[in-house]
C-alpha cells in the first residue's frame, strides 16, 4: 500500500510548536498549512508522499484558495494565493500555551497582470491541544471595490470508506461533477462511499467529521458555504501531485464563499476563520 505521508512536508519553513507538543507545519510557498499534528502525535492532515514540482501547488494540507474558487472565473485554478510566496512571521506564544504565527501577502506586478486590484491578505494559525484555528483575514488596499471568491480547502486525514459528515442532512447542495442540484434526502450523515463534489450553500452550524478512529468538530465564521470533496478511484480528470490510492486516505471539508461573492469596498476588511478541534479519539 503507498504511504500517505512523507517523512517531512514540501518547502515547510518551520514548524509551529505548542508547549503541549501540538504542532503545525507552515509552508512560505502558499502560507500552506502542510501538517497538523495534535498534542498525542497523531497527524490529522493528509498530505501527499509524492514530490512536487517546484511552483506547484501543494497536494493537502490547507490550501488558501482567493480570489477564485476552482475554476468559476477566468483565474488559473483556485486563484493564486495558493502558489505565491508568502512572508511569515515570528512565531508567539498564547498566554494558554497555543502557538501563532501569521503569514502575509500583498499585491504584486505579477498578480495585478492577473487580477487588477491591490490588496493585503492575512493568514494566523493557531495550534495547541486538539485543535487547529485558521484564520483568513483580506483587506481592499486600493481606491475602489472589488469581489472575490476564497476557501480554506482542508484535506482531513481520514479513511474515506469510513468517513461521516453530519450537519448537512435536508440541505440543498450543488453537485460540482455535473452541476446539478441536489437535496441530502437521509437523516442520517452523509456517507463518503464514492467520488464526491457537493457544494452547500449558507451553512452556518458546526459539522462532524468521524471515522473509526476520531470525531472532528468543524466550525467556521466569515465563511458561508461548505464543500465536500473526495475524487474517487477514477477522477474525471488528472489530479497532479495525488497517487492512485490517495482518495482513500482524506475528505476534505472546506469552509469557503462561492455562492455570493464578497464585495468589499476600498479599505474595507473582510475576515473568515475555520475552526477543527479533535473531539473524541478511539483506537487506530
Amino acid at each position: 500500500m503507498t504511504s500517505t505521508q512523507p517523512t517531512e512536508p514540501p518547502t515547510s519553513d518551520f514548524i509551529l510548536a505548542a508547549r503541549d507538543g501540538a504542532t503545525a507545519h507552515v509552508a512560505e510557498h502558499g502560507a500552506h498549512v502542510c501538517r497538523w499534528r495534535t498534542a498525542d502525535g497523531v497527524d490529522r492532515l493528509y498530505l501527499t508522499p509524492l514530490p512536487r514540482q517546484r511552483g506547484e501547488p501543494i497536494r493537502g494540507g490547507i490550501p488558501v484558495v482567493f480570489p477564485q474558487f476552482a475554476n468559476r472565473g477566468p483565474l488559473p485554478m483556485h486563484g493564486f494565493a495558493r502558489t505565491a510566496p508568502w512572508t511569515l512571521g515570528q512565531p508567539t506564544h498564547m498566554p494558554d500555551g497555543r502557538a501563532r504565527v501569521v503569514a502575509t501577502l500583498a499585491d504584486t506586478p505579477a498578480t495585478r497582470a492577473l487580477w487588477p486590484h491591490a490588496f493585503a491578505l492575512e493568514l494566523a494559525v493557531t495550534v495547541g491541544g486538539d485543535a487547529l484555528d485558521v484564520e483568513l483575514r483580506v483587506r481592499n488596499a486600493g481606491d475602489a471595490p472589488f469581489d472575490f471568491t476564497c476557501a480554506l480547502h482542508t484535506y482531513f486525514a481520514t479513511r474515506s470508506e469510513a468517513a461521516q459528515i453530519s450537519g448537512l442532512q435536508q440541505r440543498a447542495y450543488v453537485d460540482n461533477l455535473t452541476g446539478a442540484p441536489g437535496v441530502d434526502q437521509g437523516a442520517g450523515p452523509l456517507v463518503i462511499d464514492r467520488a464526491t463534489g457537493r457544494l452547500y450553500f449558507g451553512v452556518a452550524d458546526a459539522l462532524t467529521l468521524t471515522d473509526a478512529a476520531a470525531r472532528v468538530d468543524i466550525e467556521q465564521d466569515g465563511f458561508r458555504d461548505v464543500v465536500v470533496w473526495n475524487p474517487g478511484p477514477n477522477p474525471p480528470g488528472p489530479l497532479p501531485g495525488l497517487p492512485a490510492d490517495g482518495y482513500r486516505y482524506f475528505v476534505c471539508v472546506e469552509a469557503a464563499v462561492i455562492e455570493r461573492p464578497v464585495l468589499l469596498a476600498a479599505g474595507a476588511i473582510w475576515h473568515g476563520a475555520q475552526r477543527r478541534r479533535v473531539a473524541q479519539t478511539g483506537p487506530r
